[in-house]
């Protein structure tokens, strides 16, 4: 559901998750697997990573009220230090919360600068959680395809732990999205540690086919066309062929002629003719 228009649309996902006892190395794993499947779609992406319980224990050592922790919230995702200033002119944050918000607006180049950043603000458990993985992550063949943004957050609600998204150029939204979620299979009534990841089906293969010049979807091998009264025959005859390997198109035309121009049409190279009592002709074309 959008958060902007409440309207409802079904995504056509695929991806993995990773149920269970979650290690180190179960995380850089699903990262790993991340970023190839960004690159098999298309080279030119990135990934943006965050850590949705860094940000909340650093929500939470501010002692907002819900009204401002929530502003707060909508300016990181805004990427605004404009905002930020404001609620602090305005006297709803105190300097300290100014400075930790602005720490999550900035560049961070390396796990080391993020440490050193974040380090002793009283989240050193998710900081440290954090810095593991994206030092990992570092040491992967994906120069320049990483990117700490702490703008991906929300606030709890849905992951725990590292949270990352996909963008592939020319694309608006992500492509791919996942990250570390604990509670949100326990509210189907057992709690388990759990991370992984979802590919947009629609998105990536709209880039496939972008970058693609080639047919992707292999014409049948035979068309088989049955004349008025055959239909039957004709039907037994498909699965006589499809039996045997071929793939095959059974005609809906009512003439040959017209069967035989669709078949040139998709590259179809045989038609087959089914007449009255089963008599099979075919033709190359």
């Amino acid at each position: 559901i959008s958060g902007d228009s409440k309207s409802f649309k079904e995504i056509t996902q695929t991806g993995l998750e990773c149920i269970g006892k979650v290690t180190l190395y179960d995380e850089c794993e699903v990262l790993y697997l991340a970023l190839e499947s960004l690159a098999t779609i298309d080279k030119n992406f990135i990934l943006d990573l965050s850590h949705a319980g860094l940000v909340a224990v650093l929500l939470d050592s501010m002692n907002l009220e819900n009204g401002v922790r929530r502003k707060i919230v909508e300016a990181l995702q805004a990427k605004s230090a404009d905002a930020l200033t404001s609620l602090y002119e305005a006297g709803e944050i105190d300097r300290r919360s100014l400075d930790i918000s602005n720490k999550l607006l900035a560049n961070y180049k390396s796990s080391k600068a993020l440490k050193s950043a974040f380090k002793g603000l009283g989240a050193d458990d998710e900081l440290e959680s954090f810095v593991s993985i994206l030092a990992a992550a570092e040491q992967f063949d994906f120069g320049g395809k990483l990117n700490v943004d702490f703008s991906i957050v929300d606030d709890r609600s849905y992951y725990s732990g590292v949270v990352f998204k996909g963008y592939i150029k020319g694309v608006p939204s992500e492509v791919l999205s996942g990250g570390r979620y604990d509670t949100l299979i326990g509210d189907f009534g057992r709690s388990v540690p759990a991370v992984g990841f979802a590919v947009n089906v629609e998105a990536a293969a709209k880039v496939l086919l972008k970058n693609s010049d080639t047919e992707l979807r292999c014409p049948p091998d035979v068309l088989v066309y049955a004349e008025s009264g055959a239909e039957v025959d004709g039907l037994r005859h498909c699965a006589e062929l499809i039996r045997q390997g071929s793939t095959v198109y059974n005609s809906v035309f009512d003439s040959f002629e017209a069967a035989e121009s669709y078949a040139k049409s998709r590259g179809i190279s045989r038609i087959v003719t089914v007449v009255c009592g089963g008599a099979v002709t075919s033709k190359e074309i």
